[in-house]
């Protein structure tokens, strides 16, 4: 955004800037929006054919930054300031009750500004009978 300001304006500038007087002059201000965020994210439904009420919750594990994230029923793990163009490995859980039934692990890309959808359904095996 820019603003042009007359003398008075300037006066009530010139303790943050040093202007001459009897001149007029703009004080160029750039109010730019934050870049998009890269991110991956994961949602349970695509993740588990099992379905929601057989899979009680999910974790998925970010191997490069250490981090993880847990859910529920048809809840959405994100994870969020990722590297643009940058591959990451993904550790997938997922459990019936206390028992450890679905595990995986995939590696998704990222690409600049744009939220991907992890899919590492294949990846995925059945543990439980």
């Amino acid at each position: 955004m820019s603003r042009c300001l007359g003398l008075p304006g300037l006066v009530a500038a010139a303790t943050l800037t040093a202007v001459g007087a009897g001149a007029s002059g703009c004080i160029v201000q750039h109010d730019y929006a934050p870049p998009p965020d890269t991110e991956i994210s994961f949602s349970e439904t695509e993740l588990f054919p099992a379905g929601c009420g057989t899979v009680t919750s999910w974790s998925v594990y970010l191997r490069e930054l250490q981090e993880s994230g847990t859910g529920v029923c048809n809840d959405e793990i994100d994870f969020h300031a990722l590297d643009p163009n940058t591959t990451y490995t993904f550790d997938i859980s997922g459990y019936q009750g206390q028992t450890l039934c679905w595990q995986g692990s995939c590696t998704v890309p990222t690409e600049g500004g744009v939220q991907t959808f992890g899919d590492c359904s294949a990846q995925i095996k059945s543990l439980c009978q």
